[in-house]
């Protein structure tokens, strides 16, 4: 266990009491036994739900494109990712189908400077690459930078509950309708 900076966590475990449930966030098809009987265990049986990040779009703001996801489908791609976890964005991009030619990982929250995006951008070149394409929090942070490259893109995901959705939307309702009855 460890906290931030150092961390992955960002607080420590016992914060989790406060909590009223708890989702488990890329779990994927699979379940994180492990995890939710310690959780049940340590923290009195709290419900506890899965999710996942589903791939949604690939955007070309230049182009003023939106594809489905599978587009990238046999391409060749240069991506990068300025995220906690790049190495998840680049297994997203091969699940998806892409033949990566190269593949940049940055610290997450990386601020990108100028030359950072022209060396991606002829990295892009070099390779013949079809596609440069990021996460959608780095195209953001781009900024200013972002150039009008027409084969520069950045895909958006989903949040989705793998199961008991409307019953955490209802506690969620339930917990809303007391804050306002007592205010």
């Amino acid at each position: 266990m460890h906290l931030l900076p150092r961390g992955p966590l960002r607080e420590p475990v016992d914060h989790l009491r406060r909590a009223d449930v708890f989702i488990l966030t890329r779990t994927g098809h699979g379940t994180n036994l492990i995890m939710m009987n310690y959780l049940r265990k340590k923290f009195g049986g709290k419900p506890t739900f899965q999710s996942e990040h589903v791939p949604e779009h690939l955007i070309l703001p230049s182009l003023g494109h939106t594809y489905e996801p599978n587009y990238i489908r046999g391409k060749r791609i240069v991506g990068f990712a300025g995220i906690a976890r790049p190495e998840v964005f680049r297994e997203t991009l091969l699940k998806l189908g892409a033949e990566i030619s190269h593949f940049r990982s940055f610290p997450d929250h990386h601020v990108f400077l100028q030359s950072e995006l022209q060396n991606l951008i002829a990295e892009s070149h070099r390779f013949r690459a079809d596609l440069l394409v990021t996460t959608e929090k780095d195209y953001v942070r781009l900024g200013q930078l972002a150039p009008t490259e027409d084969h520069l893109g950045y895909l958006t995901v989903r949040f989705r509950m793998m199961s008991g959705a409307e019953t955490l939307f209802d506690m969620i309702r339930g917990k809303a309708k007391e804050a306002c009855l007592r205010s």
